[in-house]
């Protein structure tokens, strides 16, 4: 897989994971895309799993808007997710990965696509089950490993509602890097 924060058009030979532009292809909760690409030698298909995670973002006291946020299961060699949705989306996850007849436990990767706090929501969730390698793009570590940066920098009305808790990032991404 490459990382490409900016959604640029990359010149590799093997297929790439675009991480935005497969969230604005994967507005079908049952499709998912084939990525293969070259392994010691050989060919590997993984396959990405759209999971659609509904959430309410609070704008103040007493108003809540309905909103979906997509995390996406992506099988191959070892399973990863990208992006852990909103705080309190997370079954949505674990329901998918048990219809896939997996659990949280096979998980070894989480890649956060930036640092929102809806696409960050569950990774307390899932360091605490799973115990899996954090990754995310090198502008966004400080955001992630330490939630208080982002509030105090740009404070979101239900912020804490939304983020969860911080991680410790072990993985820090580049534009064009590549995932095995």
């Amino acid at each position: 897989m490459s990382v490409l924060r900016n959604g640029s058009k990359c010149s590799h030979t093997t297929c790439m994971l675009r991480f935005f532009t497969v969230m604005r292809l994967a507005m079908d909760p049952n499709l998912y895309f084939e990525i293969g690409y070259s392994k010691h030698g050989g060919i590997m298909t993984s396959k990405i799993h759209p999971v659609r995670i509904p959430f309410q973002l609070p704008v103040n006291k007493t108003r809540k808007v309905d909103r979906v946020v997509y995390s996406y299961i992506v099988t191959g060699e070892e399973l990863c997710l990208v992006d852990t949705g909103a705080l309190g989306g997370e079954h949505f996850i674990v329901s998918a990965l048990s219809d896939m007849g997996l659990s949280v436990k096979d998980l070894k990767r989480v890649i956060n696509t930036h640092e929102h706090p809806d696409h960050v929501g569950g990774n307390t969730f899932f360091k605490e089950t799973a115990k899996p390698r954090f990754a995310c793009h090198a502008k966004a570590v400080r955001w992630i490993q330490t939630l208080e940066n982002q509030f105090e920098e740009r404070p979101v009305y239900g912020f804490y509602s939304l983020a969860g808790q911080s991680v410790q990032v072990h993985q820090e991404l580049e534009d064009g890097d590549k995932i095995d």
